[in-house]
Formats: C-alpha cells, structure tokens, sequence
C-alpha cells in the first residue's frame, strides 16, 4: 500500500474543510428549525393538557374546589382550545378538497 504524498493529503484536508465549512450554515438553520418544532410540539402538548385540564373542571370534576373566577378562566380557556382545534380542523380539510 502506498501513502499518499503530504501534498495529496493537504489537498484531501482542505477539500473536507471546504465541504464543511459550505454545510455549516445550513447547521445553523437546521438546528433553529429543530428548535421552532419542538416548541410547536411543546405548545400543543401544554394546550391539550390546557384542555383536558379546563374540560375536567368544566364538567364538575372539581366543581366545589375552585372560585367563580377560576371556573371562567377553565371556561375560557376550554372555548380558546376548542376554536384552535376547529380552525385547524377546518384548514386541513380545505387543503384536502381544494385541488
């Protein structure tokens, strides 16, 4: 087996260092992507929990605990939740009829 020359090896160095260097800013932007999904993610994780949690004290699960102002905010944020939920409901099936 021969070894390459120190000038063949330098060449190979510099051209993986130039590869890596052209992928560095699309790192960058993969990386905020990432970051913006998992915010997403976590967003509607809370909002369902949002939901169940509101719809549990809404339909008398903890009636008797909570003051007036708590079951109106339970309330509002059951309705906030469900309007989400229909809009997109109603954006994913606008996407599926329109051509």
């Amino acid at each position: 087996m021969v070894s390459p020359t120190t000038a063949e090896a330098t060449r190979r160095r510099c051209k993986a260092a130039a590869a890596a260097a052209s992928a560095a800013p699309e790192k960058h932007l993969n990386r905020f992507v990432r970051l913006i999904a998992f915010i997403e993610r976590a967003g509607n994780g809370i909002g369902t929990l949002v939901f169940t949690w509101a719809t549990v004290v809404i339909l008398g699960g903890f009636s008797t605990m909570v003051t007036t102002r708590e079951f109106l905010s339970a309330t509002f944020l059951a309705f906030l939740e469900a309007t989400r939920y229909g809009v997109r409901l109603i954006r994913d099936v606008k996407k599926v009829v329109a051509p």
